[in-house]
């Protein structure tokens, strides 16, 4: 066919198309509505949608008809755009006029369900009723004749770029009969994608397959469509062939060269009814082709042929894979029967090398027996020695195996120094079946007391009767000499180190922690010291002096005790105690505090040689400190941090018998105790703070006099 020719086919293709999609639409949902009122009984309606579904019908066959290209190629009159866009028009008119006035009178009348669809098919008339003017239109400025060497020769041209660029795309996406495209086969399951541009369209026909009881999801166009299908399974796929962007003929190669996709039957949908379309979408892969409007038998039986197709390929695979897997577990199978032969063939030769080691090991066993230093029994459950190596008997003071079975049969009585530890033994080896490790005080035949290990387990027959027990018997009466020798020394050792370091450190310690050191955020620190305790240490006896320290702090240790406070170290006559570590506390200032009220109330009751009370001054911080472990040989565990130097100024630079605290604790203190302000001192390498001297609690202060 010459160019110019195969393009004015196109031309009327493409008009074919665009005038049967709104004729589609008005059939479509006409016969959807026509069955929903049979299905219900309702007769009001029915004779309107009739009209118009056989004006649908109508208008469908003037179409095919006016532009069939065969007929207008075979007539012999002269025709031109302009007549032929005017025939359309007259020709059009009467019938979608008709479905246009039915249509409103079945607005206005029809129930609130069928509103929806009227209207479509209202929008669908009214859509196709511009289409006929915008061609009439289009005929009156478009008209042109051939050029002059085919001028016998009437043809429907265009001028419009676009129109010429319409045409141009139409004719270069139809090839020739010859062209030899591979076809796949393909699989299918249950699901089907409708690929339709034209929304009324994908409406139509998902209702229209929803009907029938298929699933349905819808695409707007090809690059919607080839993401659908690469995150979902479909059966089918439904897909238009005029559509932006991307058509149908480029959305089905991007499908049959894609690994994974092109196993999914496509069926092609579209109004345009020419051969080489049909042509090349078979033969691009496409498993059938339906033009627009869909016939529902037809539409029904060629989905209906195409899932089960999809259904035998897919049993045709799964019997496949599942004669591959026999045959692979055949093989297997056989090569299993294979090796078990060799294995049992080495396991025989295994077994005789087994039977020979086993008369070796039993005569070793017979030795061992016979020679080792641990007893070796085996006792019924009344008590009764079934037999004993010569080991058992040494250790019992028996002269021979023989002895001990004939004169020992009440263990209870004969044997444990406790009657109670043979039923202890007899409990543990009927509810687990051994014992391990069972240690008891026995009488040897000369009277003596030694101390045994006992390791036994239960002998059953194969109905899990029980026959006896045999076990192990060790002599340990050194090694519970020694433990108890041990466990004294480290009783002794632990209370030593708990006597030097706080309990958690002490343990810790004993964990071979090499390096303790921690740091904690909030304590609160507390130095004592005696006031004049040098001019008294000159004037006593070192003896009278030592015994009147230690009483004074034995006394604060009890407080330190009481208040659950730690106690770091005593300088000469200075005592340091700190709250809140090792284990921290929220209440360290209030027991601080607390702990140098009675302290205080402790030196108090003490006097000097010249009949006068001791006094103490006290300084109190609260802050940050670095707290560990220090030393090889003598350990002890201490404090570190500015908190602790200005604790230690808050006493050397307190007033006697005044417990100066800082500003920190202060906050901490104020709402519970009373406190009387000192004022900024001048506190050496600080400067100048503000100090207070701590009265008592607020609810049990008494004025002094």
């Amino acid at each position: 066919m010459p160019t110019d020719s195969r393009a004015q086919r196109a031309l009327l293709a493409n008009l074919r198309h665009e005038l049967r999609t709104p004729i589609n639409a008005i059939i479509g949902y006409s016969e959807m509505l026509l069955e929903e009122l049979e299905d219900a009984g309702e007769q009001a309606c029915l004779a309107d949608l009739q009209n118009i579904q056989a004006c649908g019908t109508q208008l469908l066959s003037l179409v095919n008809t006016i532009l069939d290209p065969v007929k207008l190629e075979a007539s012999q009159f002269n025709l031109n755009l302009a007549t032929f866009g005017e025939t359309i028009r007259v020709e059009l008119r009467t019938p979608l006029n008709t479905v246009i006035g039915y249509c409103e009178l079945l607005l206005e009348e029809a129930t609130a369900e069928l509103i929806p669809d009227l209207q479509k098919i209202h929008t669908a008339a009214q859509h196709l009723l511009t289409m006929i003017n915008d061609i009439v239109n289009l005929s009156e400025r478009q008209l042109q004749r051939s050029d002059a060497n085919e001028a016998g020769t009437p043809h429907l041209t265009l001028e419009s770029a676009a129109a010429s660029a319409l045409v141009h795309e139409v004719v270069t996406t139809i090839p020739s009969f010859e062209a030899d495209t591979p076809r796949e086969p393909v699989v299918a399951q249950g699901k089907i994608l409708v690929v339709d541009d034209n929304e009324t369209n994908a409406d139509l026909l998902s209702r229209q397959l929803e009907r029938q009881g298929y699933t349905v999801a819808v695409a707007g166009n090809g690059q919607q469509a080839l993401r659908m299908v690469e995150t979902q399974r479909y059966d089918l796929i439904l897909l238009d062939i005029i559509m932006p962007e991307m058509n149908g003929y480029e959305v089905l190669e991007r499908l049959k060269t894609h690994d994974t996709l092109r196993h999914i039957p496509v069926i092609m949908i579209s109004a345009l009814d020419e051969i080489e379309s049909v042509v090349r979408c078979i033969q691009s892969g496409a498993e059938d082709y339906l033009p627009k409007p869909f016939n529902p038998v037809l539409l029904r039986a060629r989905i209906g042929a195409c899932l089960e197709k999809k259904r035998l390929r897919d049993q045709e695979i799964v019997y496949l894979a599942q004669l591959s897997q026999a045959h692979t577990e055949i093989t297997s199978l056989n090569e299993r029967l294979q090796a078990d032969n060799a294995q049992l063939q080495e396991l025989n030769e295994q077994l005789q090398i087994q039977i020979v080691e086993r008369q070796r090991a039993e005569e070793k066993y017979r030795s061992i027996y016979e020679n080792t230093d641990e007893g070796l029994f085996q006792t019924t459950l009344e008590g009764k020695v079934i037999s004993a190596n010569p080991a058992l008997a040494r250790i019992f003071g028996y002269q021979s195996p023989e002895e001990l079975i004939a004169e020992l049969t009440q263990f209870e009585k004969q044997l444990y120094v406790d009657p109670n530890r043979r039923a202890e033994f007899l409990r543990l080896m009927q509810e687990h079946g051994k014992v391990s490790g069972f240690e008891s005080q026995v009488y040897r035949t000369d009277g003596s007391i030694i101390w045994i290990s006992e390791n036994a387990h239960v002998v059953r027959d194969d109905r899990g009767q029980l026959l006896y027990f045999e076990g192990s018997v060790v002599n340990n009466t050194e090694r519970k000499v020694w433990e108890e020798a041990l466990r004294y020394q480290q009783q002794g050792t632990e209370q030593l180190l708990l006597n030097i370091l706080p309990e958690p450190i002490a343990q810790r310690l004993k964990l071979a922690e090499s390096n303790i050191a921690d740091s904690f955020a909030e304590v609160t620190v507390l130095f004592a010291d005696l006031v004049n305790f040098t001019e008294l240490s000159a004037q006593i006896p070192a003896t009278e002096l030592v015994s009147f320290l230690n009483k004074i702090f034995s006394a604060f240790d009890q407080l330190a005790e009481k208040h659950g406070l730690e106690k770091i170290k005593t300088i000469g006559d200075a005592y340091m105690v700190v709250g809140g570590l090792p284990t921290p506390r929220a209440d360290h200032a209030q027991a601080i505090a607390e702990m140098a009220l009675e302290m205080q109330e402790a030196i108090a009751q003490l006097q000097n040689n010249n009949g006068k009370p001791f006094r103490l001054r006290i300084g109190i911080n609260t802050g940050p400190v670095v707290a560990g472990v220090i030393g090889m040989k003598k350990f002890i565990y201490d404090l570190w941090g500015d908190t602790v130097n200005v604790a230690s100024r808050m006493e050397s630079q307190g007033l006697p018998g005044g417990i100066q605290v800082t500003q920190t604790t202060y906050e901490l203190l104020k709402d519970k105790y009373i406190f009387q302000s000192r004022g900024a001192i001048a506190v050496k390498g600080k400067g100048e703070m503000t100090t207070y001297l701590l009265i008592g609690p607020k609810a049990n202060f008494n004025p002094p006099n």
